[in-house]
């Protein structure tokens, strides 16, 4: 029995670990060319990467001029509140009207803020796509992780549970049919407990993994909810182009030269 329990448990850390192994990458911003006009426009293509559906970007330019920011005001295109993340994205600089000349060594940094539109992600049809495949609906809140590894295990031990079960009631079988070998029938009828209860520990763990699943969703869905609520816009997680390590975030800085 303890044995049986034991199997369970290796099962739940694979299955964490495993979760964590398969984590999927976050959203990044490139910069795919950078160019001067003759009429004094700067113009910024970029496209993103990695991005889920229900993403939407903020985005902003920032130049610099040695130490110094420069102003960046005349700008159109892609740039501002809520972009959404599909396809190549242009932004113009106009430097004449805000006076700028580029004659010497620049900074370009392009700043993007993340949020999500949740709206449309009710509770209840999250609760009814896992309760299909556990995780799913973990995933489509955040896809850090591969959550649905949790709903390919949980119908593996449902499968397992399917096996074990069919060997327990061979083994019943057998053990109703034998009349005459006492020590034969013995072990016939021993064998169909085990094999009872390996199905009803890997039954357990099957349940385990809906009921981990719906607690998680809930908890996460109501933290996302309360994130997305009272977070300032200004204090959302900014990305760029390539990722630090050292802060944990990504960030894009490109050198131009004049």
């Amino acid at each position: 029995m303890k044995k049986n329990y034991f199997i369970l448990v290796l099962v739940c850390v694979f299955l964490l670990v495993t979760i964590k192994n398969y984590a999927q990458t976050k959203a990044t911003v490139n910069i795919n060319s950078l160019e001067e006009t003759d009429e004094g426009i700067l113009i910024v293509k970029y496209s993103f990467d990695n991005i889920k559906s229900n993403e939407q970007f903020d985005v902003e330019l920032s130049v610099k001029q040695g130490y110094n920011n420069l102003n960046v005001s005349s700008v159109t295109g892609d740039i501002g509140n809520n972009i959404d993340g599909k396809g190549e994205k242009t932004i113009e600089w106009n430097l004449l009207k805000d006076n700028i000349v580029l004659n010497e060594y620049v900074d370009v940094q392009l700043i993007v803020d993340v949020h999500e539109d949740l709206s449309n992600l009710s509770l209840t049809n999250l609760m009814l796509t896992s309760t299909l495949l556990p995780g799913m609906g973990l995933n489509r809140l955040d896809r850090d992780y591969n959550y649905k590894l949790m709903g390919y295990t949980g119908y593996g031990l449902i499968g397992t549970a399917f096996l074990f079960n069919s060997m327990a009631k061979s083994s019943y079988n057998k053990y109703t049919l034998e009349l005459t070998d006492y020590d034969l029938r013995a072990k016939y009828y021993s064998r169909a407990l085990t094999y009872r209860t390996v199905t009803n520990v890997f039954i357990f763990g099957a349940v385990g993994i809906w009921l981990t699943d719906y607690l998680w969703l809930y908890l996460k869905k109501s933290s996302l909810d309360k994130k997305y609520s009272f977070i300032s816009p200004n204090n959302n997680f900014r990305i760029g182009a390539g990722y630090n390590n050292f802060a944990n975030k990504p960030m894009l800085n490109l050198q131009w030269y004049f």
